[in-house]
C-alpha cells in the first residue's frame, strides 16, 4: 500500500474512532444525568419514584435501568416504604452493574451502585430496624461475593454487619487500620475512598465512645465534625446515636427520614456516588484522615475522566 494512502486510511480510522467514542461517552452522560435528576427529587416522595420508575421502563439499557432499581431500593428504605422493595430486589440484574474488561471483571464505572447495596441501603434498613430486609439484601449479593472480595466496598460491608450485629470486634481493628492507610490489596474509587474512611471513622467515634475510650475518640472529631456537613454524614451520624456539642449539634439537626423536604444539593450528598472530585480534591486522598474533608464533597456528578480514575492498590 502507498504510505500516502496508508496514513490518510489511519487518520480517517483514527477520527471515526474518536468520533464513536465522543458518541458514547455522549449519551452516558445523558443516562448519569438522568440518574442525578432522580437523586434530586430523593425528599419528594412521589417524584422521586415517578422519576425512577421513568428510569427503569424507559432507558433502554439494562446497566442503567438496574442502576435505577438500586436507587429504587434506596427509595424504600429512605421512605420506609417496602411494597415494591421485594419485587424490585428480585428484579434487579446485578451482572448487569459488573463490567468485563479483557476477561477480568470490574465494577468500576458502577461502584456507586454497589456503595448503596452493601453500605448506604443496609445502614438505611439497621437504623430503622429492619435488619430482616437487611439479611434479604446480603442474600441476593452473596452469589458475587467470591467475585467482589478484594473491593473495599463489600470488606466494609462486613466490618459494618459485625458492628450493626455487635460481634467480634464489631470492626473495630478494620477501621483503625482503614484510617491509617492500610488498606492494601482492596480495589476502590479514588473518588470513593473518602467517604469509606468517612464512615469509618463515625462509626470508630462511637465504638470508642461505647468503650469509654475519650481519648481516642477526641482524635477522630475533627474529622467527624466535617462529615456532619455533608447529608450523608448526617445520617450516617445520626443513625449511630452519636450525640455531639451544642455547637456542632446545631450544624448536624436530626432529620426523621420521612420528612426530608430539603431541596438544597447539599442533601443529595448520600449518592456521594455522583460526585466529580477536582484533581486538588484526589490529592488529597492521601493525606491524615482528619484532614480528607474534600474528599467528601457534596453532589456533582462523575463524568467518564473521574470514572476512569480507580485505584487499584
Amino acid at each position: 500500500m502507498n504510505p500516502a494512502r496508508f496514513v490518510t486510511f489511519a487518520m480517517y480510522f483514527a477520527m471515526a474512532y474518536l468520533i464513536i467514542k465522543i458518541f458514547i461517552s455522549s449519551k452516558r452522560n445523558g443516562k448519569n444525568k438522568m440518574i442525578i435528576d432522580a437523586v434530586r427529587l430523593i425528599n419528594e416522595k412521589e417524584m422521586f419514584f415517578n422519576r425512577v420508575d421513568q428510569l427503569i421502563s424507559k432507558v433502554n439499557d439494562p446497566e442503567f435501568a438496574n442502576k435505577g432499581r438500586v436507587l429504587k431500593l434506596w427509595g424504600c428504605a429512605y421512605h420506609q416504604d417496602f411494597h415494591e422493595f421485594d419485587t424490585t430486589l428480585q428484579e434487579l440484574d446485578i451482572d448487569s452493574l459488573i463490567e468485563d474488561k479483557k476477561g477480568v471483571k470490574s465494577i468500576d464505572t458502577n461502584e456507586d451502585s454497589f456503595f448503596y447495596l452493601y453500605l448506604a441501603i443496609p445502614n438505611v434498613l439497621h437504623h430503622i430496624g429492619r435488619d430482616d430486609l437487611r439479611t434479604t439484601m446480603h442474600a441476593k449479593l452473596q452469589p458475587y461475593e467470591e467475585l467482589l472480595g478484594n473491593q473495599l466496598t463489600k470488606a466494609l460491608s462486613d466490618q459494618f454487619d459485625k458492628y450493626y450485629d455487635s460481634v467480634d470486634d464489631r470492626g473495630q481493628t478494620f477501621f483503625e487500620k482503614l484510617l491509617e492507610g492500610d488498606y492494601e490489596g482492596y480495589i476502590y474509587s479514588k473518588t470513593m475512598i473518602g467517604i469509606y474512611k468517612n464512615l469509618a471513622n463515625a462509626t470508630l467515634y462511637k465504638i470508642y465512645q461505647d468503650q469509654a475510650k475519650f481519648d481516642q475518640q477526641e482524635e477522630l472529631k475533627p474529622m467527624l465534625e466535617q462529615f456532619t456537613q455533608t447529608g450523608v454524614g448526617k445520617r450516617w451520624i445520626q443513625s449511630l446515636d452519636i450525640t455531639l456539642d451544642n455547637s456542632t449539634e446545631e450544624a448536624v439537626e436530626t432529620e426523621v427520614v420521612e420528612n426530608k423536604k430539603s431541596h438544597s444539593e447539599e442533601n443529595l450528598s448520600e449518592t456521594m456516588v455522583l460526585e466529580k472530585l477536582t484533581d486538588s480534591d484526589i490529592e488529597k486522598l492521601d493525606q491524615k484522615p482528619s484532614e480528607n474533608l474534600s474528599e467528601t464533597m457534596v453532589l456533582e456528578r462523575l463524568t467518564d475522566a473521574d470514572l476512569e480514575e480507580k485505584d487499584n492498590k
